[in-house]
């Protein structure tokens, strides 16, 4: 984040993706190893979004949240900054993804559905987490969230995937959802 943030770019993204790399390749070794997980892959995808690669940023978000969610990272006895870290990354690289495809009626109608998905899986991440694990990476996620709120429903317990009612904890099915959604929308490659 200081190389960002003094400029470096190049040195920024090549650290990011090699600590992610190295967790990556640390989880395959020992599972336990699955709690850096979540904010490896967050800072990463925070740093190609910031140098305008939210495509892969979000790409990277979806594929590291279905990693995250694989190791329970998004349940009730799991849920914590580094979790929500995760989801708001991944949910910011999908509005810039969404933006990057130009408007038409399918962008908009999949694009939104898309993010109130990964907005409902935030907000019941977030609300699991106890309130002394916050830290000021996601400060602004109450924000966030109701900015997205405006317009989407983001409050439901439940969802509606092909015509059945899931149940908003259900983050598997919400994210093989949004994995679906973005192979349509060609944010994804399958």
């Amino acid at each position: 984040m200081e190389l960002l943030r003094i400029g470096d770019v190049e040195s920024a993204l090549r650290l990011s993706g090699e600590a992610l790399a190295e967790v990556d390749a640390a989880v395959n070794k020992d599972k336990t190893q699955a709690r850096y997980l979540c904010r490896a892959a967050a800072t990463h995808i925070y740093i190609m979004n910031e140098v305008g690669m939210s495509v892969d940023a979000f790409a990277c978000g979806v594929m590291s949240s279905c990693m995250a969610d694989y190791f329970g990272y998004f349940s009730k006895d799991k849920s914590d900054a580094s979790s929500v870290f995760l989801l708001k990354e991944t949910l910011l690289a999908a509005l810039r993804a969404v933006d990057s495809l130009g408007i038409g009626e399918e962008v908009i109608e999949k694009g939104t559905r898309m993010v109130t998905l990964l907005a409902i899986m935030l907000k019941t991440c977030s609300d699991r987490m106890p309130s002394e694990l916050y830290d000021e990476n996601v400060d602004d996620v109450p924000e966030l969230l109701e900015m997205i709120g405006r317009n989407c429903v983001i409050d439901s317990s439940v969802v509606i995937i092909d015509g059945e009612e899931i149940l908003s904890e259900n983050t598997q099915a919400i994210l093989a959802e949004v994995v679906k959604i973005a192979v349509e929308l060609q944010l994804l490659q399958v």
